[in-house]
């Protein structure tokens, strides 16, 4: 593996790491009602979307866990 490989999967799994969280936060402040709850479901569904992009059946399957 190459430096750039390297840095490329860092990347990758730290904004996994990051939208998993950002789709928790959302979803936990929509509970408590804190901001607006379109706008929660809108950037959660956004998060679980990065996730998957290989194939459609994955996508559904990461928006129907988020």
């Amino acid at each position: 593996m190459t430096i750039a490989n390297i840095n490329l999967s860092f990347l990758y799994y730290f904004g996994i790491f990051y939208w998993l969280n950002l789709c928790l936060y959302f979803y936990i402040a929509r509970f408590f009602k804190l901001i607006n709850a379109h706008y929660c479901v809108l950037m959660a569904d956004l998060g679980c979307l990065a996730l998957s992009r290989s194939s459609h059946e994955q996508t559904e399957h990461h928006l129907y866990l988020c």
